[in-house]
């Protein structure tokens, strides 16, 4: 962990020479609907609150909800990872600091730090993301989806490969079902991505997850779900980590995950 902490501070460096509009600052409360049972950010809270600091950002920068559905385009969350170092408590100011990467042929990364009024680090995001087309469905070409105008930092926080994620989990492993909920869906017409995260804590019931703390995830997508579809959770533990899977009706792999817990 110290190594990582080191990291952020030189990535610290380098956004102090980026000016907006190329990267939001913002400082917020952690509001109640970040947090979990121990009024702490939730592993769900995490993954809506760099949501929120994307959408907002995306706002400032033309790729915005409106920008992007005029040109017929959809943003796609493909990866993610998370990593923690203090989760912070409700209520306690934290600094959102998000920026893009420069575009890939067909995806785009997109890199977060949460910080406490005094710089000291809470947490790093990076999050992998895909370009559709509505009408089609299909991948576009990311190149030239940002403005020219914008600048890049040279590096980002969590820039090792991303896991290579199977699912190896048998039924065996089941240790839920769950029925995809109108309210989980978003405007894309299928189940938000921040529900996925949900869905795998809710396995653990509050004494289980009181009990134990999260230092990384990262998260895979892989089939859209819908409204009334039965999904199965797969749980496995492997020493200090949790493989998860969701699958659908089916059986095809809608999602995978990999959980590093404290020992």
């Amino acid at each position: 962990m110290e190594t990582n902490v080191r990291f952020a501070e030189t990535v610290k460096e380098q956004v102090k020479e980026i000016t907006p509009p190329s990267i939001l600052k913002q400082t917020l409360p952690l509001y109640p609907c970040f947090c979990g049972a121990d009024k702490c950010l939730s592993l769900v809270g995490a993954f809506s609150l760099v949501l929120a600091g994307a959408a907002m950002h995306c706002e400032l920068i033309g790729t915005g909800c409106e920008e992007m559905k005029a040109a017929r385009r959809f943003w796609l969350m493909t990866r993610a990872r998370i990593r923690f170092f203090r989760r912070p408590s409700m209520m306690e100011p934290v600094r959102l600091t998000t920026w893009p990467g420069a575009p890939r042929h067909y995806t785009c990364d997109r890199y977060y730090t949460l910080e406490g009024e005094d710089g000291s680090p809470m947490a790093e995001a990076r999050n992998e993301w895909a370009v559709l087309d509505i009408d089609s469905g299909r991948p576009v070409r990311t190149e030239g989806i940002y403005d020219p105008a914008l600048s890049f930092l040279s590096t980002g926080v969590l820039t090792e490969p991303f896991l290579r994620q199977r699912d190896i989990l048998t039924r065996e492993e089941t240790v839920a079902h769950y029925r995809v909920q109108p309210s989980d869906i978003d405007f894309g017409k299928h189940m938000n991505h921040t529900v996925y995260p949900r869905i795998i804590s809710d396995s653990f019931d509050v004494r289980e997850q009181l009990a134990t703390q999260v230092e990384e995830i990262e998260v895979q997508y892989l089939t859209p779900c819908y409204e009334g579809e039965e999904l199965t959770i797969l749980r496995r533990r492997e020493g200090n980590l949790y493989l998860f899977s969701i699958r659908n009706a089916e059986g095809k792999t809608a999602f995978l995950a990999t959980v590093r817990v404290a020992e």
